[in-house]
């Protein structure tokens, strides 16, 4: 038996809908703040990642 993530496939239509619509559009980005990491033995990762960001006029 295999277990599947339920929200997979909409986290790649995100990620994919990112890619090809807001990315292109970025002028600038830069932080906004602290990053704040995971604090777990289990799995690690960004809990908090504050951003500024300019897009290029449409």
């Amino acid at each position: 038996m295999w277990q599947l993530c339920l929200g997979a496939h909409i986290a790649r239509l995100e990620m994919e809908i990112a890619y090809k619509h807001l990315i292109p559009r970025i002028d600038e980005i830069e932080l906004a703040g602290p990053v704040d990491r995971l604090s777990s033995s289990l799995v690690g990762g960004v809990k908090r990642l504050p951003f500024r960001y300019k897009l290029k006029p449409a």
